[in-house]
């Protein structure tokens, strides 16, 4: 007996096959989770590099410290990796979910892109005017609170003179030699697109030569990535007449994607001593007489000549030969007579220590870093001192394909 088919049973068929094939359609479309590593040449690890789904409308993700990355993509998608200095590359993800590629350096693009305003990268090839940029990293191993005096002799024709008045002292930097007559030579800084003017203190402003610094002591290298230094008229002239001496362009960091939220710790202590002084005569004491001057009870006097106060016309030392006996100082105190080593009973060790904190996050569309930098600088100087506790925050989202809100707050 043949077997028979009603209409209403075939009808049926079709629609639970219909369904079945709809629900394998959008299975095929949902995304997965895609991670990956990303190497440099050498075979190690490589940070910043873009990661993107080929044909997709969504924003790339960016890899961490480690060079690995994760990212929402298609079954059998192809990812896009590109960096500055290196070749673009496309890889198959393939049914799997784990991608590992080793980047080849493109020799016509290394170290020929520069940020020239904020947000705005260009090719060296096409400017017309010096830019050297200098990273953050550079900047952090120098070990000075001052990014002023950071960049000694990191960058040509940049001229920068450090302060005597310890860790707080203001720097003076000089591009291409002076521009103006007066004694501000410091040239604009340019913190993500804000702009700062920092003015001189110490001897090269206006009444008295103490020297308590300018904002450029405020800023914290720890939370930068780069700065672009801008040479000549033609290279600050988007910033008009207030970078008549020269742009520092300073780009803070940005939060990288990570797997779950990413935390990093820095520490970093230095240590300066007071190596060598003049050459100075050790024989004779203070003083304009070859003997000493006593008192009612036969102590030897230590003569006011010896010091500059209370005595303006003091500061000679044609005194009496040092000889250990005791004398009476001009503080009232006994001591014996012997020449002073202020390498050893003046001077301090002089400490830097810094501690740096920072928690970033990013997805393919935004990114976020928050930083904490406590700072205890001393000089070699007793009672001279920098304390400084550092906060900053920078967000990015992406609004539209035409618009991204930046917040930064440092």
């Amino acid at each position: 007996m043949k077997p028979t088919f009603k209409a209403k049973h075939i009808f049926a068929a079709l629609s639970i096959l219909s369904l079945l094939l709809i629900g394998f359609s959008s299975n095929a479309q949902e995304k997965n989770t895609v991670t990956g590593l990303v190497k440099d040449p050498t075979g190690n690890p490589l940070s910043g590099v873009t990661v993107r789904e080929k044909g997709s409308k969504a924003g790339g993700i960016i890899t961490d410290d480690q060079g690995r990355f994760s990212i929402k993509a298609s079954p059998n998608a192809t990812l896009i990796l590109s960096s500055v200095g290196y070749v673009t590359q496309e890889i198959k993800v393939g049914s799997g979910n784990t991608a590992i590629a080793q980047m080849a350096t493109d020799s016509k693009e290394l170290s020929e892109v520069v940020v020239t305003g904020f947000g705005t990268k260009t090719n060296t090839r096409k400017l017309s005017y010096s830019v050297t940029a200098v990273k953050g990293a550079d900047l952090v191993a120098a070990n000075n609170s001052n990014i002023g005096n950071a960049l000694q002799g990191k960058v040509a024709g940049v001229t920068i003179s450090q302060g005597t008045g310890g860790p707080s002292s203001s720097s003076r930097i000089q591009i291409r030699g002076n521009a103006r007559l007066d004694g501000n030579t410091e040239p604009l800084i340019v913190l993500d697109g804000i702009l700062i003017e920092p003015g001189t203190t110490g001897a090269d402003s206006w009444g008295s030569n103490q020297d308590f610094g300018n904002v450029i002591k405020n800023l914290n290298p720890d939370d930068y990535e780069s700065i672009t230094v801008l040479k000549g008229s033609a290279a600050s002239a988007l910033y008009g007449s207030k970078a008549l001496n020269g742009v520092l362009l300073i780009t803070t960091k940005k939060g990288r994607t990570k797997k779950g939220l990413g935390l990093s710790v820095a520490h970093t202590e230095s240590f300066d001593k007071a190596y060598k002084l003049l050459d100075l005569q050790n024989e004779y004491g203070g003083g304009v007489s070859p003997t000493f001057a006593k008192d009612a009870q036969g102590n030897r006097l230590v003569d006011i000549s010896a010091t500059y106060f209370p005595n303006p016309n003091g500061g000679y030392s044609f005194g009496p030969k040092f000889d250990g006996q005791l004398v009476k100082d001009l503080d009232g105190r006994m001591v014996p007579w012997v020449a002073n080593d202020p390498l050893k009973d003046f001077f301090v060790t002089g400490k830097y220590i810094s501690t740096n904190v920072a928690a970033e996050a990013a997805t393919e569309t935004g990114s976020f870093r928050f930083s904490y930098t406590n700072l205890h600088n001393t000089s070699v100087v007793p009672n001279n001192s920098l304390n400084k506790n550092s906060f900053t925050f920078r967000g990015t989202q992406k609004l539209s394909n035409v618009i991204s809100l930046y917040v930064s707050v440092n």
